[in-house]
C-alpha cells in the first residue's frame, strides 16, 4: 500500500486534484466535495429511521455504481480490473477519508460468481454513527450498499449483496462484510 499512497500524494502535488471555479476536480474531469463524517452519519441515520435499512442499502448501491462508473472513466482504470483496480480504489477510498478496506477473501470467477469478505476499519462515518446511535446505527447499511455497487463494476462481481458478519457497534475491532453468489444459488 505505501506505493499507492505515494502515488496519490504525487497526484496531489501534480495537481491531479485541484480547485476549479469553486469545485474540487480530479484529473480535471470529476467533481468532488468534502462533507463532514458526523453529518453524513446523521443523514444516513435519518434515512434509515424513516425508510429502513433495505432502502438505505439500495440507495447507496445505486450511488456506488454511479460513482464507480465515473471513477473508472476519470481514472482510466479497467472495469473488472482485478488486483490493480482493487488496490487503486482501496487506496483512493482511504485517501478520501472512508477508512481502510482489506479484502480478506476474494474468489471471483470470469462469470462474476464470487465469495468475498471485506474488513473495514477506521471509517469515520461509521465511527461517528456508532458513537451517536450505538447499536441502532444505520451507517453500515449505507456503506455495504456503496461497496457492493463499486464491486460489481470494478471487480466484475454479479449480484453482489453484502451482509454484515461483524460490526464495531457490537464491540468488534472492524466491520466484516461478506457476499456470496455461486452459479447454483
Amino acid at each position: 500500500m505505501p506505493i499507492i499512497s505515494t502515488l496519490l500524494k504525487k497526484m496531489i502535488i501534480a495537481r491531479a486534484f485541484r480547485t476549479e471555479k469553486g469545485r474540487i476536480r480530479m484529473f480535471g474531469k470529476m467533481d468532488w466535495t468534502l462533507y463532514s463524517s458526523k453529518a453524513l452519519a446523521h443523514f444516513f441515520q435519518v434515512i434509515g429511521d424513516k425508510f429502513g435499512e433495505d432502502f438505505l442499502y439500495d440507495l447507496s448501491y445505486r450511488n456506488g455504481r454511479g460513482n464507480a462508473m465515473e471513477m473508472i472513466k476519470a481514472m482510466n482504470i479497467k472495469p473488472k480490473g482485478g488486483w490493480a483496480t482493487q488496490t487503486a480504489i482501496i487506496s483512493l477510498l482511504d485517501f478520501l477519508g472512508y477508512g481502510k478496506i482489506k479484502f480478506v477473501k476474494t474468489d471471483i470467477d470470469k462469470e462474476g460468481h464470487h465469495h468475498f469478505i471485506i474488513h473495514s476499519i477506521e471509517n469515520p462515518i461509521v465511527e461517528h454513527a456508532v458513537r451517536m446511535y450505538g447499536k441502532n446505527s444505520h451507517a453500515c447499511a449505507y456503506w455495504m450498499g456503496l461497496l457492493a455497487g463499486h464491486g460489481e463494476l470494478e471487480l466484475g462481481l454479479k449480484n453482489a449483496r453484502l451482509k454484515e458478519n461483524k460490526c464495531i457497534k457490537d464491540g468488534s475491532q472492524y466491520c466484516e462484510y461478506e457476499s456470496i453468489w455461486k452459479a447454483d444459488g
